[in-house]
């Protein structure tokens, strides 16, 4: 127990020492889970705000989407890729005159493909400015080493510094996600084509499952990222380690 209390000194000093890189990283992977939790409920309540505008037109709505025209043999459009655009909605309120409203959907796929890619360049900060530190800490390590410290007590050293990180970066992105969040309250919508339709407005809606996933994922990409120094570090030598300048 002394020596896990003793560890984790040594890393808030190494953190503390170190406070600029430290906090650059830890936004790195901030910036990583808050896109995913803002993203996803941008999505979440988008489609939530869809479904209740739905429910209050009524009936005669008809929603159209981009996809593929059906084969029929003899025509030149048949199994054609089609897609939709902001030009074809102008279109139909300007040629359609039957059509009492008109409103676009946006797209909100994909957003897991950038909150991925934010957190993905997060873990390799990560892993970079760890393995940054094992360099400047070799001599440190040799002591270490020569004062009795076995491969595993450098080895979760390191990655208990990593994970550390890991942690706070991730508790900064949800409150960041959170305050970002509650900050925005209702993103206008549909009230902006329509009066009266401010039940379809966008809420950020941060769903707990989600929340769930990201902690996952951050912990994977943590451990991950925190390894590869780790392992380095438990297996320098300590003679070469004490002789490094």
């Amino acid at each position: 127990m002394q020596m896990v209390i003793d560890v984790f000194g040594q890393i808030f000093g190494t953190l503390w020492a170190h406070k600029l890189r430290s906090f650059l990283t830890m936004f790195g992977i901030a910036w990583g889970v808050g896109s995913l939790l803002l993203l996803v409920g941008l999505g979440e309540g988008f489609r939530t705000g869809n479904q209740r505008n739905l429910s209050e037109l009524g009936e005669n709505i008809m929603m159209i989407f981009p996809g593929r025209a059906p084969a029929v043999q003899g025509s030149t459009s048949s199994g054609r890729q089609y897609r939709l655009t902001y030009q074809d909605y102008l279109d139909i309120r300007k040629e359609a005159p039957h059509v009492r409203a008109a409103a676009p959907v946006l797209a909100t796929s994909d957003v897991h493909a950038v909150s991925e890619l934010a957190k993905g360049i997060g873990g390799v900060g990560l892993m970079n400015i760890m393995l940054v530190s094992v360099t400047q800490r070799t001599r440190e390590i040799g002591v270490e080493k020569a004062l009795g410290a076995r491969r595993r007590h450098i080895f979760f050293q390191f990655l208990a510094e990593a994970l550390t990180i890991t942690f706070i970066g991730g508790v900064m992105g949800i409150i960041l996600a959170y305050a970002v969040a509650l900050s925005v309250g209702r993103l206008t919508l549909y009230s902006a084509m329509a009066k009266h339709a401010e039940a379809g407005d966008i809420r950020l809606m941060i769903n707990p499952m989600t929340l769930i996933v990201a902690v996952l994922i951050l912990g994977a990409v943590g451990l991950i990222s925190g390894m590869v120094p780790a392992i380095r570090a438990s297996r320098l030598d300590p003679i070469e380690a004490l002789r490094y300048e």
